[in-house]
């Protein structure tokens, strides 16, 4: 009797070792599936703030020479205004 208990000790102690192999297995696979989605939701991330901040140095660019087109434009009108008052 104590050596068919001996054997299911063996065996049970056989079948609790491959069970935590596996978790210890699909615990690594989960924590790599989720490092990969970490870095393409980084990369992701990386690209949509270079599209942003590109987008955002176009338009600073446009509002500087618009600023620039209304400000020459304003000295013309003064310069004829004031050449109008010199000419009376």
């Amino acid at each position: 009797m104590k050596k068919v208990m001996l054997v299911l000790a063996i065996a049970a102690g056989f079948g609790f070792a491959s069970c935590n192999s596996a978790q210890k297995d699909s615990a690594q696979t989960t924590t790599d599936s989720m490092a990969n989605q970490a870095d393409q939701i980084k990369e992701s991330a990386d690209a949509k703030a270079e599209e942003m901040k590109a987008k955002a140095d176009e338009l600073a660019d446009s509002t500087k020479a618009k600023a620039n087109e209304i400000k020459d434009s304003a000295n013309a009108k003064a310069k004829e205004v004031k050449d109008a008052v010199k000419g009376n």
